[in-house]
């Protein structure tokens, strides 16, 4: 409710309540996006309800957005301060691979004996595996920064990163997504392409060319397999194979370099034939080749803004071994 004049709304009293039982109806339907509008809101309004915390938490693991789902389990968790709750969290911290919290918080469940006398067996063992896995992951996980160096050293690292490592650099990985000055593409790329591999279930925030997007592995492409990309490709061979397969090949390989480092930005792309035509203009730049009217737009202008930021990118491309 508005009061007119300062512009703030004044919550009706319970509307929380109200939130959390729209969210849970959604939820019961497997309506899980429209779940968590109503929850978020919801938290907005209160939290420090358990109840609320506690179906958020429900409703992010549905999505598979477990770095949200960490957050609203530990303040359930945090709320509520038994076992139920602490099985939440740990399960999640086990799902995005952090073993030094689960560690830290299992150890606090069984000096405090939160742990029902039936189940004590089976949580020692777990705490035998996590005490491994962070050996194992110490000793493999090199001393430097995964991004310490020049840029060919940072792509032999993140190319040579095993999966194990990956979660030990979870937090510098996100940081150098998000992050655009100094922070090379095509090593976002790459990064991209091993969270993808190890199917991290989480969103990642990425900045590429002044443009961002949220990034999520569990429903992401490979670069070689982006349909856009494929589409372009195709395009070119139609438009110039024929009459100039040199010049064909050429743009070709301009597109690969390009939407390797553009990934996954390029999914938002629109207009195959027209990208077509302006990786067949650069190609004709390079090579010193006259502009066909064949492979020319029907307007007799080529794709101006497609054709400068196809030169931009080619510029940042670095020599890779």
């Amino acid at each position: 409710m508005n009061n007119g004049q300062t512009g703030k709304i004044i919550p009706f009293p319970g509307v929380e309540y109200r939130l959390l039982e729209k969210g849970a109806e959604c939820l019961q339907a497997g309506e899980v996006d429209r779940a968590i509008e109503w929850l978020e809101e919801a938290d907005k309004f209160n939290d420090s309800d358990p109840e609320i915390a506690g179906a958020l938490t429900a409703a992010y693991c549905k999505k598979g957005h477990f770095r949200k789902a960490k957050d609203s389990a530990k303040r359930l968790f945090e709320q509520r301060q038994d076992f139920e709750s602490m099985g939440i969290y740990l399960s999640i911290l086990l799902e995005l691979h952090e073993y030094k919290t689960a560690q830290t918080l299992l150890t606090m469940m069984m000096e405090t004996r939160a742990i029902p006398p039936g189940r004590v067996s089976q949580y020692e063992a777990l705490a035998e595996l996590l005490g491994t896995l962070l050996k194992r992951g110490k000793n493999s996980v090199p001393k430097h920064g995964l991004f310490d160096g020049d840029i060919q050293e940072i792509i032999g690292r993140v190319k040579n990163l095993a999966p194990a490592e990956v979660d030990f650099y979870l937090d510098e990985i996100r940081e150098y997504l998000q992050e655009e000055e100094g922070h090379h593409p095509f090593i976002k790329t790459l990064i991209c392409n091993l969270l993808l591999e190890g199917g991290k279930k989480d969103l990642f925030m990425v900045r590429k060319y002044g443009q961002e997007m949220s990034f999520d592995p569990t429903h992401a492409y490979f670069v070689t397999e982006s349909p856009f990309a494929g589409k372009v490709r195709e395009e070119i061979r139609n438009l110039a194979e024929m009459e100039n397969p040199g010049l064909a090949e050429y743009a070709r390989i301009l597109a690969d370099r390009f939407f390797f480092q553009i990934y996954p930005f390029e999914s938002r792309f629109e207009d195959e034939s027209l990208w077509a035509m302006a990786f067949l203009a650069v190609a004709r730049q390079y090579l010193n080749i006259p502009a066909s009217r064949r492979c020319a737009p029907e307007c007799g202008e080529e794709p101006e803004e497609e054709i400068r930021f196809i030169l931009q990118v080619e510029k940042d491309f670095p020599a890779v071994d």
